[in-house]
C-alpha cells in the first residue's frame, strides 16, 4: 500500500484489496462529505484519487451515484473485477 492523500482513501484502498483477496465480483464504497468536498461545480479530486487507487488494484468502476439528505451528501462507487485485455492487463 502506498500513502494517499485522505485516510478514507487509504481505508477504501484496503478494504478493496481484501475485498480482492477474499475472491469478491463486486466491491462497493461510500465517501461522505468532507472527504470529497462536495460544491456547486467543479473538481472532485479526492473521488478521483479513489477511482484511480481501486482501479490499480484490479478493481474497475462500474457504477457512480451521488445521494444528498438535507446537508449529508455521499458518493457511492460499484466496482467490478477488471476484465484483463488482449495484453494481460486489466482494462481501465
Amino acid at each position: 500500500m502506498g500513502w494517499y492523500k485522505s485516510k478514507e482513501v487509504s481505508a477504501i484502498a484496503l478494504q478493496a484489496k481484501e475485498a480482492l483477496a477474499d475472491g469478491r465480483r463486486v466491491f462497493v464504497c461510500r465517501l461522505n462529505k468532507g472527504t470529497f468536498e462536495a460544491r456547486e461545480s467543479g473538481s472532485l479530486p479526492a473521488v478521483a484519487e479513489l477511482i484511480e487507487t481501486v482501479e490499480a488494484l484490479g478493481w474497475a468502476l462500474d457504477k457512480l451515484d451521488f445521494d444528498q439528505v438535507d446537508t449529508a451528501a455521499s458518493a457511492f462507487l460499484l466496482f467490478r473485477r477488471a476484465r484483463p485485455s488482449a495484453f494481460g492487463q486489466p482494462n481501465g
